[in-house]
């Protein structure tokens, strides 16, 4: 048994203990490893655990600083060791040795005996201490960044030694990540602000305009100082004006505060001297800049006030130039520290005053929209954009006179429908029901033949209300004569009453005829000789309600005339009238039926109406064309219906698309004709 091990068996429940306690306190390092805490924060957190677990005499923690050295950053009950000075030298080249291996190590007390002894006793390394220190380097990307020291007591078991040593790499690792991962988050940091910068400076530079370019740069450089107010203020000859403040889209210049501001500013922009207030004025301030400041902070309560003013910094700008420009940094409730908001304001106004310089030296140019619009006009003329301009030109000019001196003919379309010349529509003659219904689709007709009935309550109770009537002042009639008759006297009276019994007698007869009149127009007539044109009429008319007027039924005379009835453009009537006048005859028309396209039949204009009539919120002209004989259009479609089955009825209605030749027109305006008549009425009238 070594003379460092104890004889004592370990009590197994106080060894669980131990364990458990351990394994927490190395939990607890590894969620402050993945923390944000700040280094010496952690060091003192990681070293006390450290300490407790091993229950050591003492422990540090060193790191290397740039020059190589080992820097004590923490440590715990060192101090009370009792370690002289001549102990130092011996110690340093301990721990530079285990820098050096890159190795975690043991060595026991006054020797350098241990795990690595009989190397470093080779090197005349020796521990000069009374205590068993346990060593385990820092390793971060293959380098020792520092190491952790452990001093535990001489009597320490020999067979814990290597668990001391893999707690100590494994808390070693732990600290190495917390390294990492602050370094890891620098690089972030850093990155976004470059990428910050990047973004404002980019930002300000995107505009001319001095007002534009003075917003941009408050709005965004307020997000890069995380200050509570950023201005912009100008001066122009000897006017200091506040033209931006972020966070406002307009600057109020006649409220205290900003009259205030401009006070203070022009007065520093007129010394050319930055100024950093952070809640004292200065002695050696100029007196009028104490005056305005003192002024400026009662109203606005900022407790961090930087101002600094811009000259124009461009390389080729006159290096004597005074400021013309100035920013101005608030913090009115939490102030940072002037020399790191200084720093940044800084950095703002070296970008700041070139963009604002070329704003207002762009904005300062004579009729400069005038001379925008010459370079603009002007720059495909110059140089080898001359010739081509030149053959643009001729081009232009020919297609220009081709299109006004080629005749083209002018023709106007319209859409409408194929239909009998001839047709007529039933109306509802009186309020009701439609009873019965005698023809079908297709069905002959003969004038006068009866096509459906109407059945009328109205009527039916008019006709008996009308009968009872009668019948009482007939009854009433008969009674008076019966009287009169008893009595064999001459009674005045009684034969005013039988002559008014017979009056009104005569005038329910009257409205009994009357009556009979309206009760013959049930019965619905056809107008005229032909085909029944409505689809399934049966279904459509039978029990339905009507009202007077209502159109039941169309009638037309297929076996006669055929017409084609389009409507065209309200736009269009001027250029038909004009080629009737100037050609003294119908005018052609071609048409071709959406069922077959690919027939173009001829036709004329034969008459059209002078008024427009509005159809789905357009207006359009009625027309009516007549279809050219030679060309048998509606016998051809007639056999072609029979032979499918579905009658003659079912040419009519045929969609038609039709266009009315109006004569030649220079043909620019052929193919322009909206667009000139758009022009014509709403630009030149």
């Amino acid at each position: 048994m070594s003379e460092y091990q104890s004889e004592t068996t370990p009590d197994p429940r106080l060894v669980d203990q131990t364990r458990r306690e351990i394994g927490r306190l190395v939990s607890e390092i590894e969620q402050l490893a993945n923390s944000d805490i700040p280094p010496n924060e952690f060091y003192a957190e990681c070293m006390r655990r450290v300490y407790t677990a091993l229950a050591a005499r003492a422990v540090a923690l060193w790191t290397k600083t740039p020059q190589g050295n080992l820097q004590l950053q923490f440590q715990v009950n060192l101090p009370q060791l009792g370690l002289d000075e001549q102990m130092r030298p011996a110690h340093d080249e301990l721990l530079r040795h285990v820098v050096t291996k890159q190795e975690a190590t043991i060595v026991a007390p006054y020797s350098g005996s241990g795990m690595a002894g009989a190397e470093i006793v080779a090197q005349g390394i020796q521990n000069p201490t009374p205590f068993l220190l346990v060593l385990a380097p820092i390793l971060i990307d293959g380098e020792t960044s520092g190491l952790i020291e452990v001093f535990q007591e001489a009597s320490r078991k020999s067979n814990a030694q290597q668990g001391y040593v893999q707690f100590l790499k494994r808390i070693a690792g732990e600290v190495a990540r917390f390294v990492k991962n602050g370094r890891y988050r620098i690089i972030l940091t850093q990155q976004s602000q470059w990428n910050q910068i990047e973004a404002f400076i980019r930002t300000i530079h995107g505009g001319l305009n001095p007002t534009q370019v003075a917003y941009l740069v408050v709005n965004e450089g307020k997000r890069l100082l995380q200050c509570e107010r950023l201005t912009v203020a100008i001066r122009r000859g000897k006017k200091t004006r506040v033209v931006a403040i972020s966070g406002q889209d307009v600057v109020e210049q006649r409220s205290n505060l900003v009259r205030r501001l401009t006070q203070l500013t022009d007065r520093v922009v007129a010394h050319g001297e930055n100024l950093v207030y952070s809640g004292k004025i200065e002695s050696h301030w100029p007196g009028d800049v104490k005056k305005a400041l003192e002024t400026y902070v009662a109203e606005s309560g900022s407790k961090l006030i930087i101002i600094v003013p811009m000259k124009d910094s461009r390389e080729f700008a006159n290096p004597k130039g005074k400021a013309n420009t100035a920013v101005i940094c608030e913090m009115v409730e939490d102030p940072a520290p002037p020399e790191e908001m200084a720093a940044k304001v800084d950095v703002i106004t070296r970008h700041a005053s070139v963009a604002l310089a070329n704003a207002l030296e762009h904005d300062e140019v004579f009729l400069l929209p005038v001379w925008k619009f010459l370079g603009r006009s002007t720059r495909w003329i110059r140089g080898r954009g001359l010739p081509k301009i030149l053959l643009a030109l001729v081009a232009i000019g020919a297609v220009a006179t081709f299109l006004v001196l080629f005749p083209y003919p002018l023709r106007l379309e319209g859409r409408g429908e194929l239909v009998p010349d001839v047709r007529r529509v039933v109306y509802a003659p009186v309020q009701g029901v439609i009873s019965e219904v005698k023809v079908k689709h297709g069905d002959q007709t003969e004038e006068g033949s009866i096509l459906a009935r109407i059945s009328s309550i109205e009527l039916d109770r008019q006709q008996i209300e009308l009968a009872g009537q009668i019948q009482e002042k007939e009854q009433q009639r008969a009674a008076y004569e019966a009287q009169r008759n008893e009595s064999g006297k001459l009674d005045p009276e009684l034969d005013g009453k039988i002559a008014l019994a017979k009056q009104e007698l005569e005038a329910f007869r009257t409205q009994e005829r009357l009556l009979d009149v309206e009760r013959k127009k049930l019965d619905l007539r056809s107008p005229i000789r032909g085909t029944i044109m409505d689809w399934k009429p049966q279904e459509k008319l039978l029990n339905r309600p009507v009202e007077k007027g209502d159109p039941l039924l169309e009638i037309a005379d297929v076996d006669g005339k055929w017409i084609v009835e389009v409507n065209l453009p309200e736009n269009t009537i001027t250029h038909i009238t004009e080629a009737e006048t100037k050609f003294h005859d119908k005018l052609d028309v071609e048409f071709v039926l959406s069922a077959a396209p690919d027939i173009v039949y001829k036709g004329r204009l034969i008459e059209h109406a002078t008024q427009a009539h509005p159809v789905e919120q357009e207006n359009f002209i009625e027309a009516k064309i007549e279809i050219d004989p030679d060309q048998n259009l509606v016998n051809r479609l007639k056999e072609a219906a029979e032979k499918s089955g579905e009658g003659t009825s079912m040419v009519s209605g045929i969609e038609v698309r039709a266009k009315v030749n109006c004569g030649d027109h220079p043909l620019g305006y052929v193919l322009f004709r909206e667009l000139i008549d758009f022009v014509r009425e709403y630009v030149f009238f």
